[in-house]
């Protein structure tokens, strides 16, 4: 959206109206709600690339779980080398996929991936939050332009009600 087509603050001299002046804050008010709207968008993204991190997070964690609960007598788990494979992309890297098979895990080396994967969560968690309070703010803002717009709206049509109510007397 521009500004294209608005004669501005000399075209409400020339013809006597007030109706430029507000024509100029409606469309400034609507990029401002264009330019939240895709931010917003931007936001939602990230909140969502988020939440499908946690879930495989998550997802990976109850593994690691199921392998502590089937855990043989001798106290070594077999577990699938790709239980080792990066969820996000902070995480270190895997054997990548060309390697596969099992590898022996102690019940203490379990916990410590759990508590890994754990941690992982709890900072997506903390990332979340944060992601919410300024998806929050700018909702806020949006809720506000459009505030202000339907005020200014409003403040127009009552005058121009009052300058109709005044050529009927």
């Amino acid at each position: 959206m521009s500004l294209e087509g608005v004669s501005g603050a000399s075209g409400a001299a020339n013809t006597g109206m007030s109706g430029d002046i507000v024509d100029i804050s409606f469309r400034v008010a609507l990029l401002q709600i264009e330019t939240l709207d895709q931010e917003i968008g931007l936001r939602l993204t990230d909140m969502e690339r988020i939440n499908d991190l946690r879930e495989a997070y998550h997802e990976r964690i109850a593994a690691w779980r199921e392998e502590l609960d089937h855990m043989p007598e001798d106290g070594v788990a077999h577990v699938d080398v790709r239980m080792l494979d990066p969820i996000g992309p902070d995480d270190p890297p895997g054997f990548g996929p060309e390697v596969t098979g099992d590898t022996p895990f102690r019940k203490e080396e379990i916990e410590r991936q759990i508590e890994t994967l754990q941690d992982a969560v709890d900072n997506l968690g903390a990332d979340a939050e944060m992601g919410m309070l300024g998806l929050n703010r700018l909702l806020s803002r949006r809720t506000q332009v459009l505030q202000l717009t339907s005020n200014v709206m409003s403040s127009e049509h009552q005058t121009a009600m009052a300058l109709i109510n005044n050529l009927k007397v």
